[in-house]
């Protein structure tokens, strides 16, 4: 299948291994990790500047900081909202603290079945997994994430892409959550970020599902 029907297509086939190596009781061990480990541009440089340090909760934050306008960051918004409306499981919004200020996720499933996070590309938000959830929602507690500097609910503090943050962010989401292993999705960049996880904090990460990965090679444009 091509298009919408197509992506739709095959994160099905991805999460439904998913369940079955749940199932199956198959935590990721040491022979899963190739599959994650790489080099090259995905590895943090040598000279990469500092992680961002973790201060308290973010207070006051201009939500307009990504935005042009007041207009625009309404219509974005208005539009986020008439998406949510679009979901057809019962789910819960909420936030949790992390060093790049509050984060905003959608959460639906049985609260003690394993945790799923999905993580959206760039310009990307939770809402955008609103047709996933209600399958996914059978088998998992998802939670599908507002990453921080993108549209959506949570704060405009985008974490590096030079070091260490989005792992660190994605660790403070956990920690806040109280939970202490997952299973990440993403695509695109959201896939790059479930895959830093796999490799930097392995000790957090239950199995990795990557849709269209950016960064996983090396080529160059003119």
């Amino acid at each position: 299948p091509h298009g919408e029907a197509g992506r739709r297509y095959w994160f099905s086939e991805a999460c439904q291994r998913l369940r079955h190596a749940s199932a199956q009781g198959d935590p990721m061990n040491a022979t899963d990790k190739p599959a994650v480990a790489t080099t090259g541009p995905t590895s943090v440089p040598d000279a990469a500047p500092p992680a961002t340090p973790r201060p308290a909760a973010a207070a006051g934050v201009d939500p307009l900081k990504l935005y042009k306008s007041a207009e625009g960051y309404r219509t974005i918004m208005e539009w986020y909202d008439s998406v949510l409306d679009e979901i057809r499981t019962p789910y819960e919004s909420l936030f949790v603290d992390t060093r790049f200020g509050r984060t905003h996720l959608i959460a639906a499933g049985p609260a003690d079945a394993e945790p799923l996070f999905l993580l959206p590309g760039v310009a990307g938000c939770a809402a955008l997994w609103r047709r996933q959830l209600p399958t996914l929602g059978q088998h998992f507690r998802v939670y599908a994430v507002d990453i921080p500097g993108q549209p959506g609910r949570s704060d405009p503090n985008p974490p590096s892409f030079l070091n260490a943050d989005y792992v660190d962010w994605l660790k403070d989401v956990l920690d806040d959550l109280g939970i202490e292993r997952a299973h990440f999705g993403g695509v695109s960049v959201g896939a790059w970020i479930a895959m830093r996880m796999g490799i930097e904090a392995p000790e957090r990460t239950l199995k990795v599902v990557m849709l269209g990965t950016t960064g996983i090679s090396s080529a160059r444009l003119p």
